[in-house]
């Protein structure tokens, strides 16, 4: 392709926002077109990379080390009949169809690149397979050996200010799967890396 040359004003006339592209420069609209065709054409292989990127792992990964020992001996939150009134009030408020599903605070300790970090882990309540961590969403499922991020549209979750609980009115068998060496979750030490600023229910 020749190289494109460099506007230039037409004689005898001023540049202005309202003169006709022909008053204003002197490049051909043929040149304009072939730099359009260019941009378009970066813009489109930017984006295939971002895509193969995203991809390439099966996992959206990050900087930072998630570390979960789910072998250990727990203890578990006891629901109340006022934990399981509250509840129903949410449900009430929201008008949500599904029961309520509990996941309950355990004495599990996540760590962030070594350190403890002040979230609570949380144990289905009928079913001790799942768990869920606030930090980034993340949801685990020892049933099939998936570890994902729960994402923030797909369910209904809350929790009271004694953060005892969580109450879930729908849960996904899946979503967008942790960066992490493991083939599946299983009891024991298991870890992840993820984005700080992902986010997540600790930080609304």
């Amino acid at each position: 392709m020749p190289p494109i040359k460099s506007c230039q004003p037409t004689p005898g006339r001023r540049l202005g926002v309202f003169w006709p592209p022909s008053a204003r420069c002197g490049c051909t609209l043929r040149s304009a077109a072939r730099v359009k065709t260019v941009s378009n054409i970066w813009a489109g292989l930017c984006l295939l990379m971002l895509c193969a990127d995203v991809h390439a792992g099966d996992g959206f990964g990050g900087t930072n080390r998630y570390d979960l020992d789910l072998g250990v001996q727990t203890t578990n939150h006891v629901l109340s009949a006022k934990d399981r009134r509250w509840a129903e009030s949410y449900k009430k408020n929201t008008g949500a169809k599904e029961a309520p599903i509990y996941f309950v605070r355990t004495s599990l300790a996540l760590r962030r690149d070594g350190r403890v970090v002040d979230t609570p882990i949380y144990q289905r309540a009928d079913d001790p397979r799942w768990y869920f961590v606030p930090e980034g969403n993340v949801m685990i499922n020892l049933a099939n050996g998936s570890g994902y991020y729960a994402g923030n549209g797909e369910y209904a979750a809350r929790r009271p200010r004694s953060r005892n609980f969580v109450v879930f009115f729908k849960l996904l068998h899946g979503g967008l799967k942790l960066d992490t060496p493991h083939s599946d979750f299983k009891k024991g030490p298991i870890w992840w890396t993820a984005d700080l600023k992902i986010g997540g229910m600790d930080s609304e």
